[in-house]
């Protein structure tokens, strides 16, 4: 859900599907414009394989990666089913964290997305959350 404040300020509220972030992005190629403009001599097909190896790397990165996230995903939608994994709901200002919750169910989730877009629409701009260390267990020394 997109929500707007009263001043103009533009956030994202949404459910984060899986319990990570995928790192790499389309964008990250970019700068592999300019290659369609290479010649035919002998030095431009140098140049051509010293690019080409490292993008077809990443090309099969991406694909490695898009395929893992095909096998996974059922697996985690099952797993919150069965377990009841809570959700976590993200509120995001381009493209940077702001807040983050998590809320147990489906239809919870779904409600409280609508509860925090309404909040921000009236103005009730979310606080950055703290980061609040896991605790881990006590070790014996």
């Amino acid at each position: 859900m997109k929500a707007v404040t009263p001043t103009g300020e533009k956030y994202r509220v949404r459910r984060k599907w899986l319990p990570w972030r995928r790192k790499a992005k389309a964008k990250d190629i970019d700068w592999l414009d300019g290659i369609t403009d290479i010649g035919d001599d002998p030095i431009s097909m140098i140049i051509l394989g010293i690019v080409l190896v490292p993008l077809i790397v990443i090309l099969m990165i991406f694909l490695g990666e898009f395929l893992l996230l095909l096998l996974i995903f059922p697996v985690v939608m099952i797993a919150r089913s069965i377990f009841g994994k809570p959700w976590t709901i993200e509120v995001t200002r381009k493209r940077t964290l702001v807040t983050a919750e998590k809320v147990k169910g489906w239809s919870g989730s779904r409600e409280r997305i609508r509860e925090i877009g309404k909040l921000i629409e009236a103005g009730a701009v979310p606080q950055i959350a703290p980061h609040v260390p896991s605790p881990s267990p006590a070790r014996d020394r």
